[in-house]
């Protein structure tokens, strides 16, 4: 419809121009109008940018028709794209004006014809411009065909964006002869620095079809695809081809049948900076548009020593725009061959190949479906995919073969490619098949051609494999090799590895002059990260099932010489191994600093020949591990008896820069398990073995060298079991978590020790300290403030000067336990440990001071203000001094001295007693009474009443009342007096006085000459008390009215006949305690309480272990007491 409008106005116009002319001939501007009328005549795309300049309406004397002329006229299309043209004259159709009411072109001449390329180098759609042209006349476009006669563009210029400057002489011509249009076509243009040169002509005859014919030089193919999208396929090369294309068109002047010669002329062509030799490329092609129908009639190659004969068929699909969209084909490859001196060791000589295609059109896409090869009679596959998307093709492509023979294998893996890698399959890997080969490649040609000398592909971009069978491979030079072995190749872009599956290889026996003995291999593993660069390590690695001292001397052999520096004589090793080597090393001639190596193994029944240091290991079953730091043997053993786990370092002495010396060792022993205190003290640990009941996780760790080590590291999970801490006052219950753990540090030069130690219990604030020895004997110790149990803010420390021991003990809180035991001896367990703690950490020469703001002790009882001084001198005491308060403001005073060369005396007092008779654990329900203890320790061991003895001594105890004194109740309620002991379960029994003297020796308590005098009751006692059985053997006299009694027996003569000894009266009754401590059995005797004094010991119980104790009035002196 807008060409009949525009026809309208165009007649109308020239209507007015020739009655103008009649009055005046010139031309016309046409102004705004020119764009609108020239948009008529000329097809362009609706959306580019159009502008014309210079246009004008004109008469033509010699055709005596109207025309348009235009200084120039240009438009922009979408890909930005120039076009533009000079000197444009375009002359309408009059047939199509007057006799059709259409506008139509008619003669179209253009003077200079110019493109831009835009968006991309010379353009597809460019050429298609032009290519269209040439079968024009043929095109649906049946006005065009029917009205135009004749187009002349006198000089096309094609300018790339590279700014060349573009060649003259391009030329089309298109007139109508005889009722057929023909066309010529000449063009030439540079694609990059090359010139393409493009001459063609065509003709048709509208509704009847015609010819094409064109001729290409020195083309990219990718610019075929503007003649038709037949050739899309090629649009991503960029190798310059020469082409002849001569196509039918048919009646709608569509392409129907045609051939296609593409050739490269013979020399060399450049290829993204790779120069390649050309003997011969040749394809010869059929094609049938209309059946979609592909024939490579005859395809030769020779392309830098690649030759082969191709011929296939091919079927395609076009989407509706016309577009390849799919393409399937057959293609058979003959008399390939390949011969490339310096890439492969030898000629590929008539190989073949048939393919099974498809391309895919819009991924651009060809993919290898199916494949067979044939090379030097081995049988293979050919798969995967190659991509033409961009500028050079992409390559997914996979060979495969069943089998091989190392001829071939070594023919087709070319020489350049991991030489040395190569090299070393071909002598180390010998004999035997192999099974299988697979190549695959995954690269662009781009990344292939342009890749350095030397510079390492990518991981990806290429595999080779090859699986062997019974071979012999020779992973390390100087071992013999492993024989029988199945064997496998890997290789990548940069990486290469060989795996082996088993194999024995036969070792010489160092310790026999008898056959090799064999050693099972398998597992092995050789891998190399860059083969491209030169003397990168490989990494080696192969399980090994044989003798460990067999193993062990050739791992030791050169080159690699692993064990060259262990201070540790080997041979005292062996035992079966199954071991996991790994080593790092180049290939060539390796040196022994080139040479990484990690030895692990499990070994059964291995022994060590003597003792490491204060250990004895027998029946030992673990684990083996080697490196260039050392050795490790580790797992479950007896040591000395006691079976645990165990981890012993021995570390390779580094040759040191003089030949004298060697550092030192790094060598650890590490020990673990969960102990008894037997076990602890087998392993030489029985200070920590008395002190624990129950079993306790232990980890104990020995650096440096295991005879003289130079630092000892220990920590112990201590809550299953119940601990002591002797000679403090606390327990640490089972199942109370705790922790212990700490560092004992030697300096052998200054022959000195520093032990730093931890605890914690129960989630409270650690206990730190640090206790420093000098040679064997104890220097000082370092406890900073703490608390322990119940005990708070605990401070002490210990400095040893000239061989005198100064400690100091600060606390708020303190806590004794059975404080009178160690008077005894080694009475108990907790008496010992405190007897050997005082040995241990203050010696025979010592001195303790000891301020403590509070001490608990037995009862709720305690004593503020506390102060304590000892001074001991061999073991002994020769100062002591105590002093404190208790809650209700009594005094507690005591003192010790030396009063003679063998005699030191000590005296306590307290003006309360019952309040020290508590806190030290006894009675309780005792209330008041000032309370003297005086006596002496005799050094030379004196003798009393005939007897030897270590401590003698006197009690006195005034004015006290006892309540709830369960054996003295039981002694009133069997003699039948319930109604005293009713009143001890009440306000109690008061007491005048208590007296009694004492010896101690060999922890037993022997008491004599005893009496309790109160208004109420009286009683007497002697006896003993073995503090290290808890035995008790006491008896005497139990006189009830004291009070009446008492007088009687200050009558002369008679009142001791009637009262008999010191304390008793007329009337009173014999008693016996005996037995356990915490089970007594009590005896009285009835009929003593009416006999007289005098007669009362014919009825007296006897006490087993007093026959010897004469008591006398004389054995006890009143008079000491007075004061």
């Amino acid at each position: 419809m807008t060409k009949y409008i525009g026809g309208f106005f165009l007649g109308l116009l020239v209507l007015l121009v020739g009655t103008a002319g009649l009055l005046l001939v010139r031309p016309i501007p046409l102004g705004p109008t020119a764009e609108f009328m020239i948009r008529q005549l000329v097809d362009f795309e609706p959306n580019a940018q159009f502008s014309v300049t210079g246009a004008q309406l004109a008469w033509s004397p010699r055709d005596n028709v109207p025309f348009i002329s235009a200084d120039s006229i240009s438009y922009i299309r979408a890909t930005s794209d120039v076009i533009s043209a000079d000197d444009v004259t375009l002359y309408p159709s009059f047939d199509a004006l007057w006799g059709d009411g259409v506008l139509a072109l008619s003669d179209l001449e253009v003077d200079r014809l110019e493109f831009q390329a835009g968006e991309r180098r010379v353009q597809t759609a460019t050429l298609n411009d032009l290519f269209g042209a040439v079968s024009r006349g043929s095109t649906a476009d049946a006005q065009f065909a029917r009205y135009i006669e004749n187009i002349s563009v006198r000089n096309i210029l094609i300018r790339d964006s590279d700014g060349l400057r573009p060649p003259r002489g391009s030329k089309f011509l298109l007139t109508r002869q005889d009722g057929e249009l023909r066309s010529v076509l000449q063009l030439s243009y540079f694609r990059g620095e090359n010139m393409t040169r493009v001459s063609g002509r065509g003709y048709s005859r509208p509704g009847e079809g015609g010819r094409v014919e064109l001729q290409l030089e020195h083309m990219n193919p990718a610019d075929l695809a503007g003649f038709s999208s037949l050739f899309s396929p090629l649009s991503a090369l960029s190798l310059p081809v020469d082409a002849e294309l001569e196509f039918d068109l048919a009646a709608d002047g569509a392409l129907a049948r045609g051939e296609v010669d593409i050739r490269l002329k013979d020399g060399t062509v450049s290829l993204s900076d790779r120069r390649f030799s050309v003997g011969r490329f040749e394809l010869e092609l059929e094609t049938d548009l209309v059946a979609q129908t592909i024939r490579l009639k005859k395809g030769r190659i020779n392309v830098d020593g690649v030759g082969a004969q191709i011929a296939g068929t091919a079927d395609f699909t076009l989407t509706p725009a016309g577009e390849i969209e799919l393409v399937t084909a057959r293609l058979d490859g003959q008399k390939i061959d390949v011969d490339v001196p310096g890439f492969l060791q030898g000629a590929i000589r008539d190989a073949r190949a048939d393919l099974g295609l498809t391309y895919l059109g819009p991924r651009n896409r060809l993919v290898i479906d199916s494949g067979s090869l044939l090379v030097q009679g081995e049988k293979g596959t050919l798969s995967g995919s190659i991509n033409f998307s961009d500028a050079l093709p992409k390559f997914d492509l996979t060979v495969g073969f069943d089998s091989l023979t190392r001829e071939t294998a070594f023919t087709l893996w070319p020489i350049k490619m991991g030489p040395m890698t190569r090299k070393w399959v071909g002598e180390n890997i010998t004999g035997g098949r192999i099974d299988g080969a697979v190549v695959k490649l995954d690269a662009g040609l781009g990344e292939l051609i342009t890749r350095k000398k030397g510079e390492p592909m990518r991981e990806e971009a290429l595999m080779l494999s090859m699986q062997f069978s019974d071979v012999n491979i020779r992973p390390l030079r100087h071992l013999p090799p492993i024989a029988g072995t199945r064997a496998s190749l890997l290789m990548r872009g940069k990486s290469f590895q060989a795996d082996l599956q088993d194999g024995q290889v036969l070792l010489p026996d160092p310790k026999q002059n008898a056959d090799s003995q064999p050693v099972q291999i398998s597992k092995g593993t050789l891998k190399i990260e860059n083969y491209h660069a030169k003397g990168v390590p490989s990494a080696i690695s192969f399980d090994a099932k044989g003798d460990l001292g067999v193993v062990l001397y050739h791992l030791n052999r050169p080159p690699l010489a692993l064990l060259r520096n262990v201070n540790f004589d080997l041979t005292r090793l062996s035992g079966l191994v199954t071991a996991k080597t790994f080593l790092t090393m180049p290939l060539v001639k390796p040196t022994r600093a080139d040479i990484g190596f990690k030895v692990t193994g499990a070994g059964s029944d291995i022994d060590i020949a003597g003792q490491l240091g204060a250990y004895r290991f027998d029946d030992i079953y673990g684990f083996v591990d080697l490196d260039a730091r050392g050795f490790n043997i580790s797992g479950r053993s007896s040591v000395n008896g006691v079976p645990l786990n165990f981890s012993w370092d021995q570390g390779l002495a580094t040759p040191s820069s003089s030949a004298s010396s060697a550092p030192p060792l790094e060598t650890r022993l590490a020990i673990s398990e969960t102990l008894s205190g037997a076990d602890l003290d087998a392993l030489g640990f029985a200070w920590a073995g008395n002190r624990v009941t129950g079993r306790v996780p232990v980890n104990v760790k020995l650096d440096g060298s295991v005879i003289n080590p130079r630092s000892y590291h220990f920590n112990a999970d201590l809550t299953q079991a119940e601990i002591k801490f002797a000679p403090l006052s606390h327990t640490k219950a089972a199942d109370q978590r705790a922790q212990f753990s700490g560092r004992l540090d030697v300096a052998a030069e200054t022959d000195t020790r520093v032990l730093a130690f931890s605890y914690e219990e129960n989630g409270a604030t650690p206990i730190v300290g640090q206790v420093d020895f000098v040679g064997q004997n104890l220097a000082g110790i370092t406890m900073p403030v703490f608390n322990l149990g119940k005990m708070e803010n605990l401070d002490f420390a210990l400095t040893d000067i000239g061989g005198h021991r100064q400690a100091s003990l600060r606390a708020r809180k303190f806590i004794i336990e059975d404080p009178v035991a160690p008077l005894f001896g080694n009475a108990g367990t907790t008496d010992r440990l405190l007897a050997d703690s005082i040995k241990m950490i203050l010696g025979e020469n010592y001195s303790i001071e000891a301020q403590i703001d509070t001490l608990h002790g037995s009862h709720n009882e305690r004593l503020d203000g506390f102060q304590l001084i000892i001074n001991a001198i061999d073991g002994r005491y020769e100062r002591v001094q105590v002093q404190g308060s208790f809650a209700d403001g009594s005094e507690l005073i005591g003192d010790l001295t030396r009063t003679g060369p063998n005699l030191r005396s000590y005296t306590l007092q307290a003006e309360n007693g019952s309040n020290l008779i508590r806190l030290l654990g006894f009675l309780p329900d005792l209330e008041g009474g000032a309370l003297l203890l005086q006596g002496g320790f005799h050094d030379d061991g004196g003798r009393a009443s005939g007897s030897p003895h270590d401590i003698t001594g006197g009690f006195e105890m005034l004015s006290f009342r006892a309540r709830d004194v369960p054996v003295l109740a039981r002694l009133l309620s069997l003699g039948s007096f319930t109604g005293i002991a009713d009143t001890l379960s009440g306000d109690g029994i008061a007491f005048d006085v208590a007296q009694f003297e004492f010896t101690v020796l060999n922890g037993k308590l022997r008491v004599k000459s005893g009496r309790f005098n109160g208004p109420a009751i009286g009683l007497t006692t002697q006896g003993a008390f073995d503090a290290r059985t808890r035995e008790v053997d006491f008896g005497g006299t139990v006189v009830p009215a004291y009070g009446i009694n008492s007088v009687i027996n200050r009558i002369p003569l008679i009142g001791r006949v009637l009262t008999g000894r010191e304390g008793e009266g007329v009337f009173g009754f014999g008693y016996r305690v005996g037995g356990s401590s915490d089970d007594l059995t009590l005896l009285v005797n009835p009929l003593s309480i009416f006999t007289p004094g005098i007669f009362r010991r014919i009825f007296e119980i006897g006490i087993g272990e007093l026959p010897e104790i004469s008591v006398t009035d004389d054995d006890f002196n009143e008079d000491e007491f007075d004061d």
